[in-house]
This record gives C-alpha cells, structure tokens and sequence, in this order.
C-alpha cells in the first residue's frame, strides 16, 4: 500500500506588523523591542483555554528546542490569572532570559 500527502508548513511573515503590548510591569512593548537576530516565537494563550494549557506545557517541557528563539508570549489575561497558568503549565519558562510575557 502507498500512502501519499502533501503537507505543507506556512511560510514565515518577513515582516513583523507594528503592534504594542505592555508587559507585567505595564511598560510598553513594541516591534521596535523585538530580539535582532533571532527566530521570533509568538504565543498567543488564553488562562483558561485547555488547548493553550497543553501547548505550554510542551513549550516548557521542551524548552531547551527553544533556547535560541525569542518566545513572546501574548495574552489579554490578568496578572493575577497569568501568574497562576505559567505557575501550573509553564513553569520552565519562567525566568528565561529569551521568554518575555506580554
């Protein structure tokens, strides 16, 4: 039996659009602090998604795939709710020079 698919991976954006977040301290962020140099990772995440909650969970059981990429990781959570979902899913992120949380 021959089995045959063609899978294809989307294409990386060549330029990141102009946006602004604020990170846990409320100071802004925008493209123009984006790592140079380095393979940029966006996570956009819900607290309370469990699809997000699994997806972090590997993201940080398996950070060390990820050590030389700038990972951002996105959510329009509180504080108080961010806190508690990277406490309990993403744990190995925490801390990591190249993780920022917006």
């Amino acid at each position: 039996m021959f089995v045959s698919a063609n899978i294809s991976a989307q294409i990386p954006a060549e330029k990141v659009p102009d946006f602004n977040f604020f990170r846990l301290n409320k100071q802004p962020f925008t493209t123009k602090d984006l790592e140079q140099g380095k393979m940029l990772f966006f996570v956009f995440f819900d607290a309370d998604c469990d699809h997000c909650q699994h997806a972090m969970q590997y993201i940080s059981k398996h950070y060390y795939e990820f050590n030389k990429t700038a990972i951002y990781l996105i959510t329009l959570d509180s504080r108080e709710k961010i806190n508690g979902f990277m406490s309990k899913y993403g744990n190995g992120l925490l801390n990591k020079k190249n993780v920022t949380i917006l």
